[in-house]
């Protein structure tokens, strides 16, 4: 005890002589990192990957690589999906944060190839989807495109499975209605990677801006 009373002195000690408070901070940040193994302080970066919340007290939860167990982590990013690679402080005795994702793909968008005669409209924002950090479990997909045939349930695209939901997610489209069937016009996205489009009129131009989650 009297070790580590001698330590905190010290630190004390190189603060006090800083002249303003933003120094003093940095100082005691450095001093207290310098005397770490003194205090009996450590921290380790471990990888991991975050699986469902504690479905009692909704806290993030991770199983650290090479453990079964999954361990509650207090995440410093914001809220971080299910079946994210992430980084994890460990500081004993119980300090466990999340201090970064090390998916690449976490906020990157995914532009696909279109098919059957669908394409992107020049100019303009193409089709494009990116697994969201926050809301968690979610997908955010955006862009513009030209239609082909009429669309009732027309493939567009594929998707990688990242992007797939439990069930298939719908959402509405920005265009012209297909006069034949007077029903909104909607965008598909299924479990089995297909991307299609439902109640369009061939050679429109069709705006899409959603948020769907995959767990669902």
């Amino acid at each position: 005890m009297s070790s580590n009373l001698n330590v905190v002195k010290q630190i004390l000690a190189e603060v006090a002589g800083s002249p303003i408070r933003e120094t003093g901070t940095i100082q005691l940040l450095k001093s207290v990192i310098s005397n770490a193994d003194k205090l009996g302080i450590s921290w380790h970066l471990r990888p991991g990957e975050t699986v469902e919340p504690d479905p009692t007290t909704g806290a993030t939860r991770v199983r650290i690589d090479g453990s079964n167990t999954a361990i509650p982590a207090m995440s410093l990013i914001g809220q971080v999906p299910a079946g994210s690679r992430v980084m994890v402080m460990v500081t004993p005795p119980s300090g466990n944060h999340i201090i970064g994702c090390i998916d690449s793909y976490v906020g990157e968008w995914y532009q696909p190839d279109l098919i059957n005669g669908y394409g992107t409209w020049a100019g303009h924002q193409p089709l494009s989807f990116r697994v969201l950090a926050n809301p968690p479990r979610c997908v955010q997909v955006v862009g513009t495109f030209s239609t082909g045939f009429i669309a009732v349930g027309v493939a567009i695209a594929i998707l990688p499975q990242r992007f797939l939901p439990v069930t298939a997610a719908c959402f509405p489209c920005s265009g012209m209605i297909n006069s034949s069937i007077n029903k909104v016009p909607h965008m598909e996205v299924s479990s089995d990677t297909t991307v299609s489009l439902w109640n369009m009129q061939s050679g429109d131009n069709m705006t899409v801006n959603a948020i769907y989650p995959v767990d669902l």
